[in-house]
Order: C-alpha cells, then structure tokens, then sequence
C-alpha cells in the first residue's frame, strides 16, 4: 500500500508502523518499487526527539516499529490504514491504536481510517479480536461499511489454489471522531 500511495502520488509522505523485522521488509520493498533513496527519503523514530527532528520530508516515509506506537499521538495524517494486521493483535493493543490515532485529531479537519480485517478471529492465546468490536464511536461518521469484495479468500500452492478465510472479512472507511 506504501508503494501504491507513494508512486501514484496519492500521499506526499507516508508513516509505516510495524512489527521490527517486518518494517524492514515494508521499507526495502517500497525503494525497490519506488525508486526511492531510503537514506534521504526514510526516517526511523524511536522517540519524540526523533519525530521532532527527523519531520516528514515529501514523497518520503517515516518508520515507526510497532512498540513505539504511541508516537502516532504526535503524528499528523490525513488517512490511517489497516489491512489484515489488527485481526492479529489482542483488543488492547488495537484499542491503544484508536486512541493513538484519536488523540491527533484536529477539530478543523477530518482524519479518515480505512481498516479491512476479518470478522472475528481466534489469536493463539484464546483471545478472540473481533471486527464490531474495534472501539468504533457512535459519533464516527461511517463512509463505508461492509463486506470486503476482494480479500475474502488467500493464494495457496496446491489446488484449488484459493481458500476461503474462516469467516467473512469486513472493511469500513470512517471519519474519525475525537475521543469520548
């Protein structure tokens, strides 16, 4: 999704936050499609001093690792999204990130979120993540809402060489309300 946003002009900066190995991964992927010179167009933040300093250079990326997640709260957007990656998270990891994302928002101009994840999910500890659960506010104002057309099923090896998830997938495009 960086690369999409980035090569098609869409966004003029955009901030990464993933696990560590696999923000490694988002980056060198991105300067591969994108051409871009990760040593002048990248920014690692680890903390507020780097957010501060390092500031968010156009057509550029900043590199946030997911247990540094709170810096969301300094950290202006337009679009936050999340595609398949909260449905692996426990509840309270991903009610922090509403309130990350919640605690920037500006009264004079809309943040949107665009989440797709599936419906429910099991975690390997037991614990059960589900989609209407997320910490939607009754005063979100909801844009789109619905099944996911294009991610109800994965790739595989063998034949059929497409699988079904266990369970629906849902997406929801919604302009974010202030904390409550």
């Amino acid at each position: 999704m960086t690369s999409l946003l980035l090569k098609t002009g869409w966004a003029r900066h955009v901030v990464l936050v993933n696990l560590t190995k696999t923000l490694l991964v988002d980056l060198c992927y991105a300067a591969k499609t994108t051409g871009l010179d990760t040593n002048r167009s990248c920014s690692n933040v680890d903390d507020l001093r780097d957010l501060q300093t390092e500031g968010y250079p156009a057509g550029g990326i900043t590199a946030i690792e997911a247990s540094q997640s709170e810096l969301l709260k300094l950290t202006p957007f337009d679009l936050a999204i999340n595609i398949a990656s909260m449905q692996e998270m426990n509840p309270e990891i991903v009610s922090d990130y509403f309130l990350h994302m919640r605690a920037y928002l500006s009264r004079t101009m809309p943040r949107y979120f665009y989440c797709c994840n599936r419906e429910e999910k099991f975690l390997p500890d037991g614990k059960c993540v589900r989609f209407r659960e997320y910490p939607w506010q009754d005063n979100d104002e909801i844009l789109v809402d619905g099944l996911y057309p294009w991610h109800q099923f994965f790739y595989t090896k063998r034949p059929p060489f497409f699988s079904g998830y266990r369970g629906p997938t849902y997406h929801q495009l919604v302009s974010l309300a202030a904390s409550q």
